[in-house]
C-alpha cells in the first residue's frame, strides 16, 4: 500500500506515530479522525487480551472544513510524525501489557497538490501495525479537561443535581443547581446550564441559542416517522434504527431536566477549524460534562438555516446524551451526511452532523 502507518511505543504510556507516503506524488491529509488531529484522538483499540478496547475519554468536536487548517501536505516519500499521550484520552484499567492498532484503516485524502474541498476527499486504505505497550493506569484524566477556562471556574463546591423535572414556577431544585435558574416554558421548566464567563454579550447570546434549541423542541414536538426528511438523514426507515434515532433525540433535549453540564466560552482547545467541543466528565464520580463554543468560529454562525449556532449546541450534546460516535469515526458536511444515510443508514444513525442537520430541518432554526 503507497500510505504506511508505523506505531511504536516511545515513552510510558506515549505512542509513537509516523505515517509514510509512498505515492510519487504529493497527498493533503485530512487531520479528523486521524493521530494527528489536535483535538480528537478517538482513533485508537487499546486492548487487554480479548478484553473490550479501552474506553475513550477525551472530547468530540464540530469542525469547520479550512483547508490550510484541516490537512496537512505529504510530499512524496516524506513523513511526519506525531507523539501521543494516551492516558490524556483513554482510561487504561491496569498496569499491563496492552496492544495498540489504530481503530479505523482509511484516511481521507486528495493526491496532487490541487484545491480541496471537504467533498473532494477520498478514503484510502492503510498498511498499519500493532504494537505492545506496557502501559499504566489511568483513574481519571485531568491534564486537558481540567484546564478548560480554569480561572473562570469559581472556587466552590459543586451541587450534585437532582435527575428530575422540576415543577412549575421555577423551584430552588434547578436554582441551585444552575447559576442563573430557569424559566417555565408553557408546561415545561428549562434550567440553564452554568456559563463561563458570565458576564458579557457572548453569554446572553449562547444561553438565547441553548433556549432557542430547547424551546423549539418543546413547541414543535418531534415525531420520528416514515418520511422524506427521515430518509434524507437517517436512510432507509426499520423499526430497528428509527427507535435508536429518538432515544438519541430524547438524549439531547433530556439536559434540560436539570442533569448538570457547564458551557464555556474558550479558546481552550479551539484549532482554527473548531467550532465546538464536549467533553464528558472522564470521572464517574463527578455528575458534569463541559461544552465549550469557541470564539473564533462559533459566535460567526447564523442562528437558523444549517449548521446554525442552535444545531451546533445539538451536535455536541448528541455525543454526551445520545453517545453519538462514541465508537465510529465522524462524518462532516451535508453531502456526507446524505451520503452516509443513503449507503450506510447503521452508521447515520450514529453520526452527530446527521442529527444537527435533521434537527435543522425539521424545527426550521
Amino acid at each position: 500500500m503507497a500510505l504506511e502507518i508505523k506505531l511504536s511505543h516511545s515513552k510510558t504510556n506515549k505512542i509513537k506515530v509516523t505515517l509514510t507516503n509512498k505515492y510519487a506524488y504529493s497527498i493533503k491529509l485530512l487531520k479528523w479522525n486521524t493521530p494527528f488531529d489536535a483535538i480528537v484522538l478517538n482513533c485508537f483499540d487499546i486492548k487487554l487480551q480479548d478484553e473490550e478496547p479501552c474506553k475513550y475519554k477525551g472530547p468530540y468536536a464540530k469542525r469547520i472544513f479550512k483547508k490550510t487548517k484541516s490537512t496537512i501536505e505529504i510530499k512524496s516519500k516524506e513523513s511526519i510524525t506525531q507523539e501521543i499521550n494516551l492516558s490524556d484520552f483513554y482510561h487504561l484499567n491496569a498496569e499491563a501489557l496492552y496492544s495498540v492498532s489504530l481503530k479505523y484503516n482509511d484516511v481521507l485524502v486528495i493526491k496532487g497538490e490541487k484545491k480541496s474541498k471537504l467533498d473532494d476527499f477520498k478514503p484510502i486504505k492503510l498498511k498499519s501495525n500493532i504494537v505492545k505497550a506496557h502501559l499504566y493506569p489511568t483513574n481519571r484524566i485531568n491534564k486537558y479537561f481540567n484546564k478548560i477556562n480554569n480561572n473562570t471556574i469559581p472556587n466552590k463546591k459543586r451541587i450534585k443535581t437532582i435527575d428530575a423535572i422540576p415543577s412549575c414556577p421555577p423551584n430552588n431544585i434547578c436554582y441551585l443547581s444552575y447559576n442563573d435558574g430557569g424559566e417555565c416554558y408553557r408546561t415545561k421548566y428549562l434550567s440553564f446550564p452554568r456559563i463561563y464567563p458570565n458576564n458579557n454579550s457572548q453569554t446572553y447570546i449562547l444561553k438565547n441559542d441553548y433556549l432557542n434549541l430547547n424551546k423549539k423542541e418543546i413547541l414543535k414536538k418531534i415525531k420520528i416517522k416514515n418520511d422524506s426528511l427521515y430518509k434524507k438523514w437517517f436512510g432507509v426507515y426499520n423499526n430497528t434504527r428509527s427507535s435508536h434515532v429518538k432515544k438519541v433525540i430524547n438524549g439531547i433535549f433530556s439536559n434540560r431536566i436539570c442533569k448538570n453540564f457547564e458551557m464555556f466560552i474558550t479558546n481552550t482547545n479551539c484549532e482554527d477549524d473548531t467550532i465546538a467541543w464536549f467533553w464528558p466528565s472522564p470521572d464517574i464520580n463527578e455528575y458534569y460534562h463541559r461544552l465549550g463554543v469557541c470564539y473564533k468560529n462559533y459566535f460567526k454562525l447564523k442562528s437558523n438555516g444549517f449548521n446554525s449556532k442552535p444545531g451546533t449546541l445539538a451536535h455536541e450534546l448528541s455525543h454526551g446524551y445520545g453517545k453519538t460516535n462514541s465508537n465510529l469515526k465522524e462524518i462532516y458536511g451535508i453531502k456526507n451526511c446524505q451520503n452516509l444515510a443513503r449507503k450506510t443508514p447503521e452508521y447515520a444513525i450514529r453520526n452527530a452532523d446527521n442529527y444537527q442537520y435533521f434537527l435543522e430541518e425539521y424545527l426550521n432554526f
